[in-house]
């Protein structure tokens, strides 16, 4: 595995952030390790998909977000 030695600074809401905490206690894992997971599982398969990137992958995971209706 590669070394992280890198660092980003993210604003989320209250939500997202409960959310991230309850699903890092089921884990047994920090925050900062759920999330840098999810963002290395999101970069490994950007380019797999041909559909657009981040905002195709933020539509397939959010139901609440429409385009164009």
């Amino acid at each position: 595995m590669e070394k992280r030695t890198e660092q980003i600074a993210v604003r989320i809401t209250p939500e997202t952030k409960k959310l991230l905490k309850i699903e890092a206690e089921k884990l047994d894992w920090t925050i900062a390790k759920l999330s840098e997971r999810i963002l290395r599982e999101w970069t490994e398969n950007i380019g797999k998909s041909k559909k657009g990137g981040a905002i195709n992958f933020i539509i397939q995971k959010n139901n609440n977000i429409k385009i164009g209706e």
